[in-house]
C-alpha cells in the first residue's frame, strides 16, 4: 500500500479552519501510521510506518513552544495502533507490525508499552 509519509504538521484556528503555526519537522522523520496523545503539555507521539517498516521510535511536542524533544524507543514498531495518557504515563497498544499485518499473514500482532521519558 502506498502512502505518504510525513513529518510536518500545523496548528490549525478551528473557528476559521486557517493554519496559525506550522510544527517544526520532527525527530522521528517523516512515517504513517503513528499515534499521539496529549499528555500534559506535550504531545506524544510513537512508532508509525517508515519507509522501513513499523519504526520503533517516540518523540514529545512541547504545545506552547512547539519544540520536540526525543524519548526512549519503545522495544519494538508499530502502527495504527491507538494511545492514551493516564495522567501518570502515556500507553501505546494495537496497530500493526508490517503493512502484511492490515490483512496478511501478521494480522493480529499486537503490542502495548507506556512511554518512557513522557513528563
Amino acid at each position: 500500500v502506498d502512502e505518504e509519509k510525513t513529518d510536518r504538521g500545523g496548528v490549525v484556528d478551528l473557528s476559521t479552519g486557517e493554519l496559525v503555526a506550522a510544527i517544526p519537522s520532527s525527530p522521528l522523520g517523516a512515517r504513517s501510521g503513528a499515534a499521539g496523545a496529549l499528555h500534559g503539555s506535550e504531545l506524544i507521539v510513537c512508532c508509525g510506518f517508515t519507509d522501513d517498516g513499523a519504526a520503533p521510535a517516540a518523540a514529545a511536542l512541547d504545545i506552547g513552544s512547539l519544540t520536540w524533544r526525543s524519548l526512549a524507543p519503545p522495544p519494538r514498531g508499530a502502527a495504527y495502533g491507538v494511545a492514551v495518557s493516564t495522567g501518570d504515563e502515556v500507553i501505546f497498544a494495537g496497530g500493526a507490525v508490517s503493512t502484511a499485518a492490515r490483512g496478511g499473514p501478521e494480522a493480529g500482532s499486537r503490542f502495548s508499552t507506556s512511554c518512557s521519558g513522557a513528563r
